[in-house]
């Protein structure tokens, strides 16, 4: 009877185990009209908080445990689609079709902009959370002088809690891994990614995008509608800084769902016509100037939550001095937001990771993580990179 038992027990841990164990579904999205990959897509699994993006490729790979789920793939500039995840006629390659883009370009006043902004930031910030967990994967890149010197990523937990006077933030760092050039010249220098890891997900509160945004210097930018021929529920809101205003100022695009009023989208950049505007700062004994800089911000709403989904940073200075240096150093980082649990989080008193850069931190790994965890996909010209490293 006690053997019996046994392998009643072990039959039924085996069974569990079966159907509880971690599938993964990996393809590529193409331009049904192009033939070209799309990159920055969303993939979400219908029916949890999980999720992961495409990367340059256009390729992912999604983790999931329920084999009768189904997965939606979206994107601003695309049909939305969804796959069942048991049907086993799905392809590799996968084929979305792109939305006409602009209907009209429409001259706007910056009053009625301003309005529509300032509304789709107060509807945003109710839709978000006050308190939630966001599990992402983050990774960040040093290029030096055209050559790739520094690599590290990880997955990253930031526990958010916002309330009225300030937003409180813990962030830890559970796995990470660290790569670096060690074959500099000596005319270069090897400097750490200013973008703060810490802060990565601070536009989780959506508040934060008036910051951003400075209504007070709307009357520096042309205004500019745009809208979707095939889809009346998104507008893009284009601000485009004044020709005559000698000042370094950002291009900011930011597209939002007109009926919810909800944020989808921003891209941020430092246009090629206000480079010459940048301040040039002394770093010790080196002079350096921004020569580009580039945000992009995806949100989306799944299964009634409304998060930040995904943030890539991309940040290049010129630097030199009066002897050996004169070169550019370009900072990247992605963050995407894999799994999301609301509502105050009970963890054990852990200390908040302190370091700006997560290479920092170096190599303290259990698992490879960076082919799990709905993590972004590496290109094929990024493994090549890395393996050169």
């Amino acid at each position: 009877m006690k053997i019996r038992l046994t392998l009643i027990l072990l039959y039924s841990i085996v069974w569990n185990f079966g159907f509880s164990q971690e599938r993964n579904f990996q393809a590529v999205l193409i331009n049904s009209v192009t033939h070209t990959p799309i990159s920055l897509a969303s993939i979400s699994v219908t029916k949890s908080n999980i999720g992961t993006i495409s990367n340059k490729d256009g390729a992912f790979k999604l983790c999931y445990s329920d084999l009768n789920d189904s997965v939606r793939i979206s994107h601003i500039e695309y049909e939305t689609l969804n796959l069942s995840l048991s049907d086993e006629s799905i392809k590799k390659e996968i084929y979305l079709t792109p939305k006409n883009i602009i209907l009209s370009e429409v001259n706007v006043k910056a009053m009625s902009a301003q309005d529509l902004l300032l509304r789709a930031i107060e509807e945003s910030s109710k839709k978000i959370e006050p308190n939630a967990k966001l599990s992402t994967y983050y990774r960040e890149f040093v290029e030096n002088n055209g050559q790739y010197s520094r690599f590290s990523d990880g997955l990253v937990d930031y526990t958010i809690s916002i309330s009225k006077k300030k937003t409180k933030t813990t962030v830890t760092v559970k796995e990470s891994r660290a790569i670096k050039l060690d074959t500099l010249k000596e005319e270069e220098f090897s400097i750490n990614s200013p973008l703060d890891v810490r802060r990565a997900a601070n536009i989780y509160n959506v508040s934060k995008i008036q910051q951003l945004i400075n209504k007070d210097n709307f009357h520096k930018f042309n205004f500019k509608l745009v809208e979707f021929e095939n889809d009346s529920e998104l507008i893009t809101i284009i601000l485009s800084p004044k020709l005559e205003i000698k000042e370094e100022l950002l291009e900011k695009k930011i597209t939002l769902n007109r009926n919810s009023n909800l944020i989808q989208e921003i891209e941020i950049y430092l246009p090629a016509s206000h480079v010459q505007y940048a301040k040039i700062v002394n770093v010790l004994i080196i002079k350096g100037q921004t020569i580009d800089r580039n945000m992009r911000v995806v949100y989306k709403e799944n299964n009634g939550i409304y998060s930040l989904f995904y943030i890539s940073r991309d940040f290049a200075m010129h630097f030199w001095n009066k002897k050996k240096i004169d070169g550019t150093i370009r900072f990247l980082s992605d963050l995407i937001v894999t799994d999301i649990q609301v509502g105050k989080v009970e963890e054990k008193k852990i200390k908040s990771y302190k370091h700006k850069s997560l290479y920092k931190r170096g190599n303290q790994f259990k698992t490879k993580f960076w082919l799990s965890n709905n993590s972004l996909l590496l290109t094929d010209e990024e493994e090549k990179i890395i393996k050169g490293l």
